[in-house]
């Protein structure tokens, strides 16, 4: 069975990185990464080309203060290698897939759960939505996934032995796992089993925490002392957002389904992963158990704590993607706790804990069953573009450059971008005027067949701007006469 652990371990990496290869998608947020460590690569400074949050259209770069600056660190690394932005996106994103399989293949080896159940589980890992759904894009999920199994997989090693080497590289997997996300510290919760096993004094979890925080302390004074702010628009208690306070719970009984059984579905669930609260635990059976308290601790204050950030905050938490990490533990612990059911059941009972979760894997239109074979890379429509602006050498003589909705501009313009988010502003001559005179001739980018395409055709002679000739037939750009 130790095989098809690890064959199983192998074809689920193999597929994932698979999947992501033939799904290569750049978001807003992507773009952001990408840019910032490629800046940081070649010009020793954090910073991106696109208006946001400031909006301001004046031709100049935007610090990078949004996000942890984890991402954009790593990237530096292939960067060294090639200055090709997609190829480092797709080498970075297949190593990090790689990595969550191995340390989920550590994970299940240090707690020792049987390995039907183990099997399960890299099924889930391969084919559960939420997962496939971030596997397509280059986001932070990945590497704060890998960094948060590790921190759990040297707390699990806490249970069994008191070794000051874990605690460090505990707290250093805690403390990277924030480096990625503000919100990586709260993976200290982990630790909260072994501190108390342990008896260590009140002192010793303050440092712990501390320590892991050190990443965030350090990047949001930076940001204080260099920009005068922490962020612009991840403020806390900016407002209260009252649409996110069912919206998780929503978004979760769709994932069981999204109809009556879903309902069903989330009460086996519920009672499956609470059931050992209610179990009177051997000695032979507290390891176990242990290993189940910290996933249920880990997993409830990990959604609570984005839960709160998502009702107080300018800025959404609750994107499903968000949530991935929250869920990768949340079915462990599920796993773990139908092991200990499995175990402690009798014969005829057996077979029903072994069957819950099989048949809501097999069950589950959430698990996606189909499979890419093929490698077909796609690359964003924008890298063909740049290509041949470059090559025409339109950008030379401006300062920036005008866009629609449209970030992944960015990755390939290294100059300023400057985005007009409402559609109908390029209606407005007066406004138009306003922002193309800031600037050394900027020059206009918009998609073909989109309304602001179709309203800057209509007011590009009064604004003194001609098509630029281009054979692309995705975008237009226009040029000052």
């Amino acid at each position: 069975m130790k095989f098809v652990i690890y064959i199983l371990f192998a074809a689920g990496c193999f597929f994932s990185i698979l999947h992501w290869l033939n799904n290569f998608n750049v978001s807003p947020d992507s773009s952001n990464f990408i840019t910032a460590g490629k800046n940081l690569e070649q010009n020793n400074s954090l910073f991106v080309y696109a208006n946001w949050p400031s909006r301001s259209f004046e031709p100049v770069t935007e610090p990078y203060t949004e996000y942890m600056p984890g991402l954009p660190m790593m990237a530096v690394i292939c960067f060294a290698f090639t200055d090709n932005p997609d190829i480092v996106m797709l080498a970075l994103n297949s190593i990090f897939i790689a990595l969550v399989f191995f340390a989920s293949l550590l994970v299940l080896k240090k707690i020792k759960v049987n390995y039907f159940y183990q099997i399960l589980f890299l099924l889930m890992l391969t084919f559960f939505g939420p997962f496939r759904f971030i596997y397509s894009y280059f986001w932070t999920e990945s590497f704060f996934i890998f960094w948060s199994l590790i921190t759990f997989y040297f707390a699990a090693k806490l249970i069994d032995e008191d070794n000051k080497s874990y605690w460090i590289l505990g707290c250093a997997a805690a403390a990277l796992s924030s480096l990625m996300k503000i919100y990586g510290i709260l993976n200290c919760v982990f630790f909260i089993i072994p501190f108390v096993i342990h008896k260590k004094s009140f002192l010793k979890p303050v440092m712990f925490v501390a320590a892991a925080a050190i990443f965030i302390i350090g990047w949001y004074l930076r940001n204080e002392f260099l920009y005068g702010y922490f962020t612009s628009s991840h403020k806390l208690f900016g407002q209260f957002n009252s649409y996110n306070v069912l919206r998780p719970f929503k978004y979760i009984l769709f994932l069981l389904g999204n109809d009556k059984p879903a309902n069903l579905w989330a009460a086996i669930f519920s009672g499956v992963s609470l059931a050992p609260l209610f179990l009177i635990t051997k000695n032979k059976e507290k390891r176990i158990f242990r290993i189940w308290l910290m996933l249920f601790l880990g997993a409830a204050i990990n959604f609570f704590g984005i839960y709160f950030l998502s009702l107080f905050s300018k800025f959404d938490y609750l994107e499903s993607r968000l949530l991935a990490p929250v869920f990768i533990f949340v079915l462990l612990a599920f796993i773990v706790s139908s092991s200990i059911l499995f175990e402690r059941a009798k014969p005829f009972l057996r077979i029903l804990f072994a069957a819950i979760p099989a048949v809501f894997i097999a069950l589950n239109p959430v698990f996606e069953k189909s499979i890419d074979r093929k490698i077909n890379i796609n690359f964003p429509k924008e890298h063909f573009l740049w290509d041949e602006i470059y090559e025409k050498k339109i950008s030379q003589t401006s300062s920036h450059y005008i866009t629609d909705f449209n970030y992944n501009h960015q990755i390939y313009g290294n100059k300023p971008q400057r985005i007009i988010t409402n559609d109908s502003l390029f209606q407005n001559i007066d406004y138009l005027k306003e922002i193309t005179s800031k600037g050394v001739m900027p020059f206009i980018v918009l998609r073909n067949n989109e309304l602001p395409y179709f309203y800057f055709e209509k007011g590009k002679d009064v604004l003194g701007y001609e098509r630029a000739g281009l054979e692309n037939k995705e975008f237009t750009v226009y040029v000052k006469k």
